[in-house]
């Protein structure tokens, strides 16, 4: 027996090359699956097998230990290697994340610190001696209390890897159970050499773990050559993984996923590493059911399926994988990523929508023709345009149409050029009529052929009405709406060399509009202008050309009319103003006319329009005090029509001012002007709208800006009138203050006429004792000490003094009128 223990000890050096062998043959094969862990797990292997060889040939406790030392390097590393190796080979990668390699590490690597530094401490050899039996240095140690720590770490490493090795062989395909098998009983044989050692059954106390070693290297080499231990999966990958591009997983029969391609890693890099997982942890990544995936008896199924989160979209098919007896041994599922195919349908889509809803929603009317010209499609906006039903318009042949210019334009579109339609189209299948724009366009295929044509069209009546009202305007005045200066001009050529003789020019203009405008506003000139318009439109026959050719000036061309033709028209104008001013007095007319009658063409109409021009000119000078007069006349009429208000106003201060006019011994001219005053000094308030005037609560800035302009619009009027005039200085100057601090001027003191000067105290005193829309009357006495207030400041304190001593006279008077009675 000793002389086979010694053969055995002697193959430990071959059985170290026998595992660097094999761990050279995985360190090639660089495969991800365990390859690179079991080589390594090898050559830690081979250091335990060399490093025992030269352990039981120690000549000395000194080398014995050395090598033990030696030894160690390869014997820390086999557990954590060998856990790497099976849960990289059996498909779970995702267990060893950084923080599980570290912890698996922490165990070996104070064992190492500790077998290094045991003369300090004892903690792994509690003792170590030396004998020699049969030629072999036999080691007898006494076992520390970290000895025995890490054997019990190095038992779970075994239990833990043996039993995921049995677990995967339990689960896994027929045709690679031997290989997990094999890797399996190899390591039982090891790690149960290794508890007879450790439990000292072993003969002459030898490590028999190392010779253990020798039995489970066999085992693994056979695996390796004969089950292709690192070529795992070769079927599927032969077949199908490299003749496909796209991505594919591997399902064992339970739907555990036990490959996949290169590609198919990249589909799932943000899940990190899926091999080894169920499909059911991946159910909401691909919101598959697991009916479709694992219960789905068809040989092959095809799902189209968008990825959450993301604008991708795959295409998963997936089929049945059967082995050399056509038993089922799971799923393949091939993945196509289909994102650029489907983005391509959903642009088609969204393209075709957006037509569709452009189609339907268009102002414009749609209608589609093939090439025969025959109607397929419209939608209600061209129903509608045209007057038609949908199914009188579905099928109707446009080669049918009556208008020849639409049928030429449908035929130019289907020979494949665009045409243009404009003109008023009349429906084949209803009465209306519709100025239609239709702009034909033809349809091509892929290969540029003609299969048919769209019309759009549009409905141009709006723009019909607006190109006439345009053209109405260049040539009619906006205002009266009578024919303007460039059509009445253009009239005159026309008629110049015309068969219309004698031809009549007329011209015409209004009388005062710029008092009007300047008094009662732009708003009352306008009414005036259109009166007048309709006045002479209504005084002159239909075939009479009547234009306003300036601000107030109107003109006319009589075609066919001789001098006495047109002094009865000229005489029906005058007639109708008269008839006019008798309706509206608060806004008379008054207007200018001058006539002159051309007998033939050999006199230019323009300058008999002047030579009538100068005709109403010369009546206007004639006429300007009367009309003037009238107008003035009116506008005292208007401002009586508000004196309303002040009940009488007008006529307490004409008796205010005569008597203080009389106390100051006025001349009898100035007492004129101060009764007159009396009347007119507000008279630019007729143009003041009533709102203002009559508003009850404070004037705001702007409406009292508006307020102290009636002095100045008062006096423009005055100015215009020779029975005003001598009071129109007066009525600009009213509202001076003594103190300077009036309007509109800013005089003061003497500067102030004294006419105005008295016109202020007695206007202030009826103001204050009257009512108005926007203050209660004050008393008397509350009036009279306003005035002695404002006396030096707003009034002349000699002119206070005397008002006041009229007012004391006149109730002195009153009352012993009373008394006597």
């Amino acid at each position: 027996m000793n002389s086979n223990i010694s053969i055995l000890v002697n193959m430990l050096l071959p059985i170290a090359v026998m595992y660097l062998f094999i761990a050279y043959i995985s360190l090639r094969s660089k495969n991800e699956d365990g390859s690179l862990s079991f080589g390594i797990l090898m050559i830690a292997a081979a250091i335990c097998s060399a490093g025992y060889f030269f352990e039981v040939k120690s000549p000395d406790v000194e080398t014995l230990f050395a090598w033990l030392r030696f030894q160690y390097l390869g014997g820390v590393l086999l557990p954590v290697l060998w856990i790497i190796f099976v849960i990289r080979y059996c498909g779970y990668d995702r267990w060893l994340k950084k923080s599980v390699v570290i912890m698996l590490w922490i165990i070996p690597v104070i064992t190492l610190l500790l077998v290094n530094t045991n003369h300090i401490h004892y903690l792994y050899y509690s003792s170590l001696s030396l004998e020699h039996v049969n030629g072999l240095a036999i080691a007898s140690i006494g076992k520390g209390i970290w000895y025995w720590f890490n054997s019990a770490y190095l038992i779970i490493s075994f239990l833990f890897g043996s039993g995921l090795l049995l677990y995967t062989y339990i689960k896994s395909f027929e045709i690679y159970k031997k290989r997990f098998l094999l890797l399996f009983l190899g390591s039982l044989i090891l790690w149960v050499t290794f508890i007879i050692y450790i439990l000292g059954y072993s003969p002459m106390n030898l490590d028999i773990t190392q010779l253990g070693f020798s039995i489970t290297g066999l085992v693994y080499l056979y695996n390796l050559f004969h089950f292709k231990m690192f070529d795992f999966l070769s079927e599927a990958r032969s077949n199908v993984f490299e003749s496909i591009q796209d991505a594919i997983l591997v399902l064992d029969l339970n739907g555990r996923i036990v490959d996949m391609n290169d590609i198919g890693k990249k589909y799932f890099e943000d899940k990190g590493n899926i091999t080894g997982m169920h499909i059911d942890e991946i159910f909401d990544f691909f919101t598959l059911s697991k009916k479709q995936i694992m219960e789905n008896g068809t040989q092959y199924s095809k799902i189209e399926y968008k990825m959450p989160d993301e604008e991708r979209w795959i295409d998963i098919r997936f089929s049945v994988l059967k082995d050399k007896k056509e038993r089922n041994q799971g799923k393949i599922l091939i993945i196509r990523d289909i994102t650029e195919r489907k983005q391509s349908e959903e642009a088609l889509q969204k393209s075709e929508e957006k037509y569709r809803s452009i189609f339907e929603h268009s102002p414009l009317g749609f209608f589609h023709f093939d090439y025969n010209g025959i109607i397929t499609d419209c939608n209600e906006n061209f129903i509608k345009i045209i007057g038609s039903t949908r199914k009188a318009l579905i099928g109707f042949h446009t080669f049918e149409l009556e208008n020849t210019k639409i049928k030429m334009a449908i035929q130019t579109t289907l020979e494949g050029e665009m045409k243009t339609f404009e003109d008023i189209y009349h429906s084949t299948t209803a009465t209306k009529k519709t100025p239609v724009r239709v702009l034909f366009t033809p349809l091509f295929s892929r290969e540029r052929k003609v299969i048919g044509g769209v019309g759009i069209v549009e409905d141009i009546t709006q723009r019909r009405i607006n190109e006439e009202k345009l053209e109405y305007l260049s040539l009619h005045d906006k205002l009266t709406g009578l024919y303007n200066r460039v059509l009445f001009e253009e009239e005159m050529k026309r008629l110049q060399n015309s068969r219309e003789y004698p031809i009549t020019m007329m011209s015409c203009d209004v009388d005062g509009l710029k008092i009007i405008n300047d008094t009662m506003g732009h708003d009352k000139g306008d009414t005036l202008l259109k009166n007048c318009a309709e006045l002479l439109k209504k005084s002159m026959r239909e075939c009479d050309i009547l234009a306003r050719i300036g601000g107030d000036e109107f003109a006319s061309i009589l075609p066919s009319t001789d001098q006495i033709i047109g002094e009865t028209i000229l005489k029906r104008i005058e007639e109708n103003v008269a008839i006019y001013n008798r309706a509206n007095q608060e806004l008379p007319l008054s207007i200018s006319l001058g006539i002159v009658t051309v007998l033939d063409k050999k006199k230019i109409l323009s300058q008999a329009l002047q030579e009538a021009d100068e005709s109403m000119y010369h009546q206007k000078l004639i006429q300007k005090q009367s009309s003037r007069s009238q107008i003035i006349y009116s506008l005292m009429a208007a401002l009586g029509e508000k004196d309303y208000v002040t009940e009488g106003h007008s006529q307490r201060l004409a008796n205010h001012l005569q008597k203080m006019g009389r106390q100051l011994s006025l001349s009898s001219n100035t007492l004129d002007n101060l009764n007159l005053l009396a009347q007119v000094h507000d008279l630019g308030k007729v143009g003041i709208p009533n709102d203002i005037l009559l508003k009850k609560g404070p004037l705001n800035e702007e409406e009292w800006t508006t307020i102290r302009k009636h002095p100045e619009k008062g006096y423009r009027i005055a100015v215009a009138s020779p029975d005003l005039i001598g009071v129109a200085d007066l009525i600009l100057k009213h509202h001076e203050k003594w103190d300077g601090t009036g309007y509109q001027l800013g005089i003061r003191g003497d500067d102030i006429p004294i006419e105005c000067r008295i016109l202020a105290i007695a206007d202030s005193f009826d103001v204050m004792t009257s009512d108005r829309p926007y203050k209660k009357r004050k008393s008397k006495e509350e009036a009279i000490i306003e005035l002695e207030k404002c006396s030096g400041t707003q009034f002349d304190p000699e002119l206070v003094k005397l008002f006041l001593s009229i007012l004391e006279e006149e109730t002195s008077k009153n009352c012993h009128h009373l008394v006597c009675k």
